[in-house]
């Protein structure tokens, strides 16, 4: 066993040649490619039947692995994030055991499933991989992974085309015009005829909007990668305006679970740190960072002034901020896309130019906090969000181009993609149930002909693609996050505010008068019943009352998984009372109240 670089040095060719292993631990961080001893690469190693290398510090695998031609076992925990093409059959004929655990791979290579001798493949430790290798990476079966591997290359593979996209931002930024806009389909606009910019009454979006987009690629490098057409889940959490909580104003608080204890302070979008945390690491993630671009050179030169930082560069640091924790926290990728809004009030007052310039200024800004794993897109937009002709066209570019590096050599069986596809159908479909058990879900006819493999990748990758919502407690699974989103939403919204809702109906939880922020089960169930307005339409309560009643009920015990409300221990007969023996007379302590 070598340790570091002065034994390896040290090892001779001769000595080399009278074994069929060799063994290096790199403990001390001290051995790299560069300064791997050249004695002991080449035809020096090709007789070796077993390689070793673990904490070694190279950015890719050394070239001369490959001439390694006799190998039966090869470990291989480096920390790379990317495997070399010759590891194939044809480098490594007689390899039966490959260990690439503690790595950082996003996807491995089909070449491996050709590899007639190879019986194990441990890939453990690997917390970036797509999601459809992650149930069998994590196996406690050594032969899971080599054995879907087989079976993965065998069947039909095409490449992903499902991404999420966030919108972020302040109240009244233009998050819901932009969405309305990106939803218009392309081919009704006939420019001799519809207007250029698209209808919409600018209202404050009140739950979470999740919306399923499919959208033609234009982008030919995206095409040429096999995305033909791009679906996304767009989620437009509801903008609310800041709280404090001791910070700053615009500090967000990344929490993953919200108590009486906690508090949120937000950069407009307090709803979504429970009601949608699901969707903040899901995989393939673009996000839409939207500042208000009108005015934005007089704000930021007013905050010069007064040595301070301006409201719409501490949002996008804010939230950028948020999103990193986030990715590195799930081990995820993302791409942000920084958008200035109101380009239209912008020309009409006369500041188009200078707000331009100052929006490429904060860009910069927030080029330099960019990380490895969450990039920003080469340039900021300034947009009109209602703008068919023009500004439409130019972000639905900018997300493809961003889909493209996240999507980039990774293909997938052809049924996750056929999943995920009746899945977003599953959402539209009001009289489909909300919920079901994981054993009713699996049996849905969604996965009918996969066999058990198959199932556990489908699973998972419609749970990270956001497509349902595994609670904590893992049974049941939520099949509407929309409507999971809503609901939850409600009893995390805040107080109504004449500044920002304007004629807008908000929906708040009564709580009850001598106890702000307590309510009873029964009370809470009725009050999530009775809303009923359109803005919360993707609630879907039953006709029949007792029907409703009963998925309130279930509704409140869900919410009570996430913590987003939680049981008043004075209420509670016995300290060891399970969630689901809470009655309708005990109190529950509402989070939004409690801020």
């Amino acid at each position: 066993m070598v340790r570091n670089i002065r034994e390896l040095a040290a090892v001779s060719v001769d000595t080399l040649l009278q074994y069929r292993a060799l063994h290096v631990l790199d403990e001390s961080g001290s051995i790299s490619s560069s300064n791997w001893p050249p004695h002991l690469t080449g035809d020096f190693v090709s007789h070796l039947y077993e390689i070793v290398l673990r904490k070694c510090k190279f950015d890719r695998l050394p070239e001369w692995l490959s001439k390694a031609k006799e190998l039966r076992m090869l470990t291989l925990q480096l920390g790379v994030s990317q495997l070399p093409e010759w590891l194939n059959e044809q480098t490594f004929p007689h390899l039966m055991y490959l260990d690439l655990s503690h790595n950082e791979l996003r996807n491995l290579p089909f070449a491996l499933a050709a590899m007639r001798e190879l019986q194990h493949v441990v890939a453990q430790h690997n917390p970036r991989l797509t999601a459809h290798w992650t149930p069998h990476a994590n196996s406690d079966d050594p032969a899971a992974l080599c054995r879907y591997l087989k079976q993965y290359v065998a069947g039909d593979t095409e490449q992903q085309r499902h991404v999420r996209v966030m919108l972020l931002g302040l109240p009244m930024v233009g998050k819901s015009a932009l969405l309305e806009c990106l939803k218009h389909k392309h081919q009704s606009i006939d420019t001799r005829r519809a207007p250029a910019r698209l209808a919409h009454a600018r209202a404050r979006t009140q739950c979470p909007i999740i919306e399923s987009v499919k959208r033609q690629v234009e982008y030919n490098e995206l095409r040429l990668h096999g995305v033909d057409e791009l679906h996304c889940q767009v989620t437009d959490p509801p903008g609310t305006p800041c709280h404090t909580c001791g910070a700053s104003s615009y500090e967000v608080v990344p929490t993953e679970r919200l108590s009486v204890e906690i508090g949120f302070a937000s950069t407009g979008d307090s709803q979504m740190a429970a009601a949608v945390r699901f969707f903040v690491s899901a995989e393939n993630t673009v996000f839409l960072i939207l500042i208000k671009g009108q005015g934005l050179r007089r704000q930021m030169d007013q905050a010069e002034t007064e040595h301070e930082v301006c409201e719409s560069e501490k949002v996008a640091v804010s939230w950028l901020s948020y999103i990193q924790e986030m990715v590195a926290i799930h081990r995820q990728e993302g791409r942000v896309i920084l958008i200035g809004t109101h380009r239209d009030r912008s020309h009409s007052e006369g500041s188009w130019d200078d707000d331009s310039r100052s929006l490429w200024k904060l860009h910069h800004k927030l080029s330099l906090k960019q990380s490895r794993h969450l990039s920003l897109s080469p340039f900021p937009l300034f947009i009109d969000t209602l703008a068919l002709q023009n500004d439409r066209p130019a972000v639905w570019r900018a997300i493809e181009c961003a889909a493209l590096e996240l999507l980039r050599d990774q293909r997938v069986p052809k049924y996750i993609n056929a999943c995920s596809d009746e899945m977003e159908l599953y959402g539209n479909n009001a009289a489909a149930p909300k919920y079901c058990s994981k054993d009713a879900f699996l049996g849905m006819h969604v996965f009918r002909g996969l066999h058990k493999d198959q199932l556990l990748s489908a699973f998972a990758s419609l749970r990270k693609l956001g497509y349902i919502i595994a609670l904590p407690s893992g049974d049941p699974i939520i099949l509407k996050p929309r409507w999971f989103a809503a609901a939850a939403s409600i009893t995390l919204s805040p107080e109504p505010n004449p500044e920002t809702d304007g004629k807008t109906r908000t929906v708040t939880i009564i709580t009850a008068r001598k106890r702000p922020g307590y309510i009873t089960r029964g009370a809470l169930c009725d009050q999530l019943i009775n809303v009923k307005a359109e803005a919360w339409s993707h609630l879907e309560w039953p006709v029949n009352e007792d029907e409703a009643r009963i998925q309130a009920n279930q509704l409140v015990d869900f919410l009570l998984d996430i913590g987003i409300v939680l049981v008043d221990p004075a209420s509670v007969s016995s300290s060891a009372a399970a969630l689901a023996q809470v009655t309708s007379t005990d109190t529950f302590a509402c989070s939004s109240c409690l801020w």
